[in-house]
């Protein structure tokens, strides 16, 4: 690259990004919504483990078009890059070049994000953009203010949205982070800056600098309107709030929003509602106020008595919620306690509008969600609407509401709890000093101070010990007076507001064109001082109002001449400030005014050592207000100087009730033993101080050894912590091994997958639910017409080869039903192909695509259309066989009829004459019945082959009783027994069913043993279907023989021991097959045999067992069971 074009390539600005747990999916959302163009650099610094290669280029890579980089050693950083720190590095950028170091291999507290955002905030100055995201720690939190410090930028991703709010809410905490935001929302922010002014010191001063007086005048605004200084703010703050207004009111400047807010009241009130910030709820950070509730409150609550009342001040309260959460657990606590509720809260705001509404006590509903339903029920009154809810009155009499600005006026006292969350962070630090000052002069010793978690006791955190660190609750450890409370300046002209241009004093000269604003009383009362000021200088004589202890509070006049140089530090003391011939004077005066109520007067007082000093005359009288109700000491002294007239002139005090005192002569030697008893009085009070002092340390050094014994156990067991951490990191290193193998698998079986993709010959599409393409094998490219660059494409803007103009709706149907659809198609070329549409399903069962997959069934097409071809032609040939069997053996019954007469006739013709002949016409006509036997089955056979009767319910009850009645003759004979259980009632053919059972008992009647013959027939469901036996005690089956049996004519005996034609079993079997049942012959042998066979029940008969049987057991399995295993039923006599 040319050095043309590396400076062309050179970024604007460059990001240092800080992330550590939880920072990936931020990392990602940041990037995903990240403008590729901006000409910025980005630079990640994540805390990675030393021991592992990271993969977060792979994974960055999905969410930016932005080339990413792993860091090496001197690499130019350029814009519109990612850059990404190495593991086992710690890196730092100098001259726009990324420079990396080992990290040391001991373990040791590295703060890599602090070490890279320093080296930025040097090398890039106001060109330096920070961000925060997600972690725990403060990693990041000195960073910050470097790069503040230097004019850059510092973004923060929003605490709620982090999975660890750690480093986010100590960036927070700094009070430099110019916005809180989600990661996604950052790529704005950043192009916004990107088109603007390329440094910057503040996001919401991005305006040219002319711009800034507007700015400062709608402040002078404000403050005319509502008497609130609004330059104690932070800078950032305001902006952001001034900027929201200008762009809800489509304003492009500021000049424009000054021009509205003078001429339109409302959007002024707008603007102050706004800035105000009253944002609040109850029981905000629910922890939080568990803690308060067990370690302060609680204790707090025991010692309330009928004398002994609990005062708490929650200033900044905006509509009451959080006073209103601390009365409730107040409640609760002396409600447990059984204590009496002597408890006062002052809750106090700026606005008049948020107190009205937090003295009405009335919330909607969804504002309560912290409240839980038994508070809600006890302490608040739904409304008629049942939308809204009102303070219970036991409550409200607990608060107190009352307006009060807290940086300027007079703070409550005697506080034992001061919660003031949330309010510190919008204000600038002085400020927050001032604020933090005043907290601890109106609380109790051993008060509690509540903060919110972006915030710190500052300045005065030595005062106070640590109740919770976290949520910052802290306890006043002792009554001191701090100097920030009284003398801290709060004036709009004080250096507290660093929005005033240099050199820009704020002056309001154009009041003219505001007419709708009227002058606040406060700026009346300030011109009056201003007149008094100027009265006292021409009419007050030379002189010092000090306090009883002789520090100067206010100096009259000229006191030059009285007074000397000084040097090193400065003081307020009078006695230090005086020329020397004053002080025994002054020091008199000012103990004897401090006694007396009468006014002193000292003259004679010569000054300088010659005779031509001057002369002059010291005046002491004490300065009473009327409020003070204690007169024996006063708030302040007064004390003048004036050359001495000659003869001395009495002084009057001019009433108070003070006697008229001539001016005295200073003698020194009385004024000297007076001066030398006061200070022997002050020494003695010293001593004592100091003895009082010293029993005071030595007891903060026992509270200081008990205090280290206590760090010592901490530190024990910040040891086991560490041992314990060590043994939780070893288990995450396991677990982290786990997962790399884990990936290493599914790496593996990605690549198994794509090469399976890529081989088989199925042609397959997947698509997401909008049906975009996510993956396609090679078979089915050639039917679409696709190319590797349409993945992510819909599949509809693509013209396939496939003869179905219904596909797109297909798929549709599967996405929103989940049910698969099967057809069959052509293409174009006429193949046919098996289309198969599937939902694509995630392990939790949810459709999140389908698939869509063509099989070439053309040869298997062909192949069925022979198979239906043959299987036509078997069914035309069987009829065809079945026309002939019944054709022929009805043509050849009437010659066996004629045969058969016609032996009859022959043998009674011969009679007994020829008794060989007579054999033969015997044998003759034996044969010719066992012919017309065979031909009736035969035509028995082929009647059943042709279909017989429709099929119709039949009681097989009945069917029976009509075969026992036929058989009559058979079972008197045999003298055989004949019974059967209860019959079902089944759906078949009566005819083919008496025939069945015919078949059966005369079989069992034929092949009868000596014994009596005994035929027991019965019925038992299973699943679907009935099954039915016949079992007999005759000569039995040999088991071989059980399938043999069904063939046609087969016989196992000779015709002449047991006549027969061979037909029986075989006519069953056709009868059974033909109503969709199957029959089989007890295997088991023994005595006599058992045929059963099955028959479908009716549908009025199925039980829900029935079914579920018949769907879990397969029909072959269960019958070889009951062949098998089941036991015979017992025959009855």
């Amino acid at each position: 690259m040319s050095e043309n074009e590396v400076a062309s390539n050179k970024p604007s600005h460059v990001v240092g990004i800080g992330a550590s747990a939880g920072g990936l999916e931020a990392l990602e959302k940041l990037l995903s919504e990240m403008p590729a163009d901006l000409g910025f650099a980005f630079v990640i610094v994540q805390h990675l483990s030393p021991d592992f290669e990271s993969l977060m280029d792979e994974l960055l890579a999905r969410h930016t078009p932005m080339p990413i980089h792993r860091v090496v050693d001197g690499i130019e950083v350029l814009a519109n890059s990612v850059y990404l720190i190495p593991p086992r590095k710690e890196m730092i950028i100098a001259d726009g070049k990324l420079l990396l170091t080992d990290r040391d291999p001991a373990p040791a507290f590295t703060l890599p994000i602090d070490m890279f955002f320093r080296s930025l905030a040097d090398d890039f100055g106001t060109r330096a953009i920070g961000i925060v995201l997600s972690g725990t720690g403060t990693d990041g939190t000195r960073g910050v203010l470097e790069i503040k410090k230097s004019g850059g930028l510092v973004l923060v991703q929003a605490p709620a949205s982090s999975k660890f709010d750690g480093m986010p809410r100590s960036a927070v905490g700094t009070g430099v982070a110019d916005k809180v935001l989600d990661p996604e929302m950052m790529g704005a922010t950043l192009q916004a800056i990107s088109s603007a002014s390329p440094s910057f010191s503040s996001l919401t001063l991005l305006e040219e600098e002319a711009e800034a007086t507007p700015h400062w005048r709608i402040l002078i605004v404000l403050r005319e309107r509502y008497d609130i200084d609004f330059t104690l703010y932070k800078p950032g703050t305001i902006g952001r709030r001034i900027e929201r207004r200008m762009a809800i009111g489509n304003i492009g400047s500021s000049g424009d929003y000054l021009t509205r807010l003078r001429q339109d009241g409302d959007e002024l009130e707008n603007l102050y509602r706004d800035l105000l910030i009253g944002v609040t709820e109850f029981f905000r950070d629910p922890q939080a106020f568990e803690i308060l509730y067990k370690n302060v409150l609680d204790d707090m609550a025991n010692k309330l008595s009928n004398e002994r009342s609990l005062r708490v001040w929650t200033p900044g309260c905006a509509t009451g919620e959080e006073a209103y959460s601390l009365a409730i657990m107040l409640h609760e606590l002396a409600t447990l306690k059984n204590k009496p509720l002597n408890v006062k809260i002052f809750a106090t705001d700026l606005h008049p509008g948020a107190l009205e509404a937090a003295g009405a006590g009335l919330y909607r509903k969804e504002t309560l969600s912290n409240v839980s339903d038994e508070r809600l029920e006890r302490y608040f009154i739904a409304q008629s609407d049942n939308r809204t809810y009102r303070v219970s009155p036991e409550l409200r009499r607990m608060v107190v509401f009352a307006p009060q600005n807290v940086t300027k006026d007079p703070p409550f006292t005697k506080i034992d709890l001061v919660s003031c969350r949330n309010l510190l962070i919008y204000l600038q630090q002085p400020i927050q000093d001032k604020i933090l000052s005043l907290f601890h002069f109106s609380l109790n010793k051993g008060g509690v101070m509540f903060l919110g978690p972006s915030e710190t006791a500052g300045v005065v955190e030595s005062e106070f010990d640590v109740v919770d660190r976290h949520w910052r609750l802290y306890r006043k450890r002792r009554d001191a007076r701090l100097t920030s409370v009284s003398r801290f300046p709060v004036s709009s002209m004080s250096p507290v507001a660093p929005m005033i241009p240099t050199g820009q004093i704020p002056m309001v000269s154009d009041s003219a064109e505001m007419p709708s604003i009227p002058p606040s009383p406060q700026s009346e009362t300030i011109r009056l001082l201003k007149t008094y000021d100027a009265l006292l200088d021409m009419y007050m004589p030379a002189g010092f109002l000090v306090d009883i202890r002789g520090n100067v509070i206010h100096v009259f006049g000229d006191v030059a001449p009285y007074t000397r140089s000084l040097m090193g530090r400065p003081t307020i003391d009078l006695l230090d400030i005086v020329v020397d011939a004053l002080k025994i004077a002054v020091g008199a005066g000012i103990q004897r005014a401090a006694k007396e109520r009468s006014l002193i007067s000292y003259g004679g007082i010569r000054l300088g050592d010659d005779e031509n000093g001057q002369i002059v005359t010291v005046t002491a009288r004490r300065v009473q207000t009327s409020q003070v109700v204690d007169t024996s000491r006063p708030e302040h002294i007064l004390l003048t100087v004036a050359p001495q007239q000659d003869p001395p002139l009495q002084v009057s005090p001019q009433g108070h009730g003070e006697n008229i005192i001539p001016v005295e002569a200073l003698d020194i030697s009385v004024e000297a033993r007076e001066r030398i008893r006061a200070l022997e009085y002050e020494l003695r009070y010293t001593k004592e101080h100091l003895l009082a002092t010293n029993e005071e340390l030595e007891t903060s050094n026992e509270e200081l050894q008990a205090t280290n014994e206590e760090m010592m156990a901490s530190n024990e067991e910040l040891q086991s912590t560490n041992e314990e951490l060590h043994s939780v990191n070893e288990e995450l290193y396991t677990v982290n091994a786990e997962y790399e193998r884990k990936i290493a698998e599914l790496t593996r079986l990605t690549a198994d997958m794509d090469n399976l993709l890529q081989s088989t010959d199925l042609g397959t599409v997947f698509v997401d639910t909008e049906a975009r393409i996510r993956k396609y094998t090679p078979a089915v490219a050639s039917t679409f017409s696709l190319i590797p660059q349409d993945v992510g494409r819909p599949i509809d803007h693509f013209a396939h080869r496939i003869r179905d103009p219904h596909m797109m709706d297909h798929i549709r149907q599967v996405l929103e039903t989940g049910e698969r659809i099967e057809r069959e198609v052509q293409n174009r070329a006429g193949d046919w192909l098996l289309m198969r549409i599937l939902p694509y399903r995630t392990e939790e069962a949810s459709i999140e695509g389908a698939v869509v997959t063509l099989v070439d069934v053309t040869q298997l097409k062909g192949t069925e259309e022979q198979l239906n071809q043959s299987l036509r032609d078997l069914r035309v040939s069987n009829q065809e066989l079945q026309q002939f069997a019944h054709i022929v053996s009805h043509d050849l019954k009437a010659p066996i009829r004629h045969i058969h007469a016609h032996c009859l006739k022959m043998r009674g013709l011969i009679g007994d004459s020829n008794a060989e002949v007579a054999g033969l016409l015997d044998r003759t006509t034996t044969s010719v019945k066992h012919m017309n036997g065979l031909i009736e089955g035969l035509l028995a056979y082929s009647r059943i082959g042709a279909g017989g009767a429709e099929m119709t319910p039949t009681d097989l009850n009945s069917v029976f009783q009509t075969v026992v009645q036929q058989a009559q003759e058979e079972i008197d004979g045999a003298d055989a027994v004949v019974v059967a259980d209860p019959l079902p009632t089944v759906l078949g053919d009566r005819i083919q069913l008496v025939q069945l059972f015919q078949n059966l008992i005369e079989n069992a009647i034929k092949f009868r043993a000596a014994s009596r013959p005994r035929v027991y027939v019965a019925a038992k469901p299973r699943g679907q279907h009935w099954v039915l036996s016949v079992q007999d005690n005759g000569i039995g089956v040999d088991p071989k023989f059980a399938e043999s049996i069904f063939e046609v004519f087969r016989r196992l005996h000779d015709s002449e021991t047991y006549p027969g034609t061979g037909m029986g079993l075989v006519i069953c079997r056709k009868v059974v097959d033909r109503h969709g049942g199957r029959i089989w012959l007890d295997r088991r042998g023994g005595m006599g045999s058992t045929f059963y066979f099955t028959l479908p029940m009716m549908e009025a008969d199925f039980t829900d067992e029935a079914i579920q049987i018949e769907q879990t057991l397969d029909e072959l399995v269960g019958s070889l069971q009951l062949e098998n295993g089941a036991p015979a039923p017992k025959l009855g006599d």
